[in-house]
């Protein structure tokens, strides 16, 4: 569903709150007996916001199976999603951790990366399962907006055509929203818009080039 993003009872601190609430898949490992035991009962309870019940826990899941002949295998993603969910909050099931961080009536944002696109970007695969993780915890469809910065990023990607149907999608560019930095113009000038003494460009530095000499640049 294509929209700038989500209107009605929207709200700048709702939308930052969902973002940040989801966890981020690093580098330390800790099992779900341990994030039980670490799990503070008090910061349960109240409203969710910044930042949120476990501020600065990080969870590694690793899972050989997410690949298979340079394909996502789903069903592996879905799991290895739900165990890191699990271990974070501590939940007995992958419902009852995503409830821990999600209520109905949030308003979620999906932030993608399609740089180094096609090998290196976001998981449309990992993608689809935050959506289902938000809609088990009873967040609207229509409480969910996935989004890159730059719009022809996102498109230029194919991430949009992975989006289902219901969610909102789309970038956070100039024709979108005027307070972002429009970075296409005219000419393809790489300095316009922004301030040219700290910007600068240099040519790509072919192989066996001395970078030190510059007498052909």
């Amino acid at each position: 569903m294509r929209k700038p993003y989500p209107r009605g009872g929207f709200r700048r601190r709702q939308f930052l709150a969902g973002a940040a609430a989801l966890p981020a898949l690093a580098v330390l490992h800790v099992s779900a007996a341990e994030s039980k035991a670490a799990r503070d009962p008090k910061a349960l309870d109240g409203t969710l916001g910044i930042p949120g019940p476990y501020p600065g826990r990080v969870i590694e899941v690793r899972n050989p199976a997410l690949i298979k002949d340079g394909v996502k295998d789903r069903a592996a993603v879905k799991a290895t999603v739900a165990r890191g969910m699990q271990e974070l909050t501590g939940a007995d099931d992958a419902v009852e951790a995503w409830r821990t961080l999600f209520e109905p009536g949030d308003v979620v944002g999906i932030k993608m990366n399609p740089v180094g696109n096609p090998l290196a970007n976001t998981s449309s695969e990992l993608m689809l399962e935050v959506i289902e993780g938000l809609k088990s915890a009873g967040v609207k469809l229509g409480d969910i907006f996935v989004f890159e910065r730059y719009k022809k990023e996102f498109i230029a990607a194919g991430m949009h055509k992975a989006v289902p149907e219901g969610v909102w999608w789309g970038g956070l560019t100039p024709e979108d929203d005027p307070t972002q930095l429009q970075i296409q113009w005219p000419g393809d000038d790489p300095v316009a818009g922004y301030d040219p003494d700290e910007f600068v460009t240099m040519e790509l530095i072919h192989h066996g080039h001395d970078p030190k000499d510059d007498r052909n640049l």
